[in-house]
């Protein structure tokens, strides 16, 4: 059975929270503010399909990972439930403004987008540590909450090493490709198992992306971002901000090959804190 997700409006009950209002809509859930009878507000999130199979796995495969994961920059989970044909699950209502939306108004200084590269990288090590890849780190799921980084939407997000509970079986084909091409790792844009070092070479992105104000593959064709992903070479960043050191830094992270990229985030939050320190 399936449908679009359910259409809530301010005042409606929904388990034992009120509605305030709509948050967000993407194409795989909605999000709603909603407070719980002491006047608390949360993020209320469900899927855009009712009772799909496919759809309400990956979901409940989002809801373990965020009851998993307790870090200061990454959304917390609060609650889970099923209220009639829908499931949903509770997050911490997160204020703050997305890192696209800084980026939109020009590239940033040096430190200040290592200073957030540094977060993402402490919340995103941590997701490794407990066995989770996001998939689909960006600016749009970086929110800024004063000088505290919160990575959300891990809607995307797979186990490294999955357990029964987490295969989808014959609902997923081998080779299928997720998340958003302009920051997609070469073995993420083929279709290839992934680990946490796909998650860097996303966080690379982002970094060059706050560096530069551009990321450095965007093809308005998704496919051709891809392939540029897999074959050509990164140009470096003119911005006289960007040393020598942290041009490296940026560049290993952005490495083809897997292996040649920094072995996890404490490897890359040193070597940026060594880029800064050595220009």
């Amino acid at each position: 059975m399936t449908g679009r997700a359910p259409a809530f409006e301010p005042g409606d009950r929904v388990g034992r929270y009120r509605v305030v209002g709509a948050l967000g809509r993407g194409g795989m859930a909605s999000v709603w503010e909603v407070e719980d009878a002491g006047g608390k507000r949360f993020a209320l999130k469900s899927p855009e399909a009712r009772l799909d199979p496919f759809t309400v796995a990956r979901f409940q495969r989002e809801m373990r990972a965020l009851r998993t994961l307790r870090h200061d920059n990454l959304v917390a989970a609060i609650d889970t439930f099923v209220d009639g044909d829908y499931v949903f699950l509770v997050m911490e209502r997160v204020v703050g403004t997305s890192l696209a939306a800084v980026i939109a108004e020009g590239a940033l200084p040096a430190a200040h987008a290592v200073a957030i590269a540094k977060q993402i990288l402490a919340g995103i090590g941590h997701a490794h540590a407990h066995g989770y890849v996001h998939r689909d780190l960006k600016p749009d799921n970086i929110l800024l909450v004063g000088d505290r980084v919160k990575v959300i939407d891990f809607g995307l997000c797979k186990p490294m090493e999955p357990s029964p509970e987490d295969d989808l079986g014959p609902m997923t084909t081998r080779g299928t490709v997720f998340g958003s091409p302009p920051y997609m790792s070469p073995e993420q844009a083929l279709g290839k198992q992934l680990d946490g070092r796909s998650d860097l070479y996303a966080i690379g992105i982002i970094l060059y992306e706050m560096l530069a104000g551009v990321p450095p593959f965007d093809d308005p064709a998704p496919a051709m971002t891809m392939r540029m992903h897999v074959t050509h070479r990164v140009p470096p960043i003119v911005a006289t901000s960007v040393g020598k050191s942290l041009q490296l830094a940026v560049m290993t992270a952005l490495a083809k090959p897997p292996q040649h990229r920094f072995a996890d985030a404490a490897a890359m939050i040193a070597a940026l804190d060594n880029a800064l320190a050595i220009p």
